[in-house]
């Protein structure tokens, strides 16, 4: 998938900075994880490693 630069699109594709936005990440256990924009879904398969509940809009 290519981001559409006139939706002003970028996709999070850099492994390293996945990790590090989930290790900030403290999500209790009755938190609930809303990802706006997922795009590929790199994050949004680490977010799920987490155990969650995870909406991805």
């Amino acid at each position: 998938m290519r981001p559409k630069k006139y939706w002003g699109q970028n996709f999070l594709r850099n492994r390293g900075a996945v990790e590090k936005i989930v290790a900030a990440i403290e999500a209790q256990p009755d938190d609930v994880i809303v990802e706006i924009g997922p795009g590929e879904g790199v994050l949004t398969e680490k977010l799920a490693i987490l155990g969650n509940e995870l909406t991805a809009i």
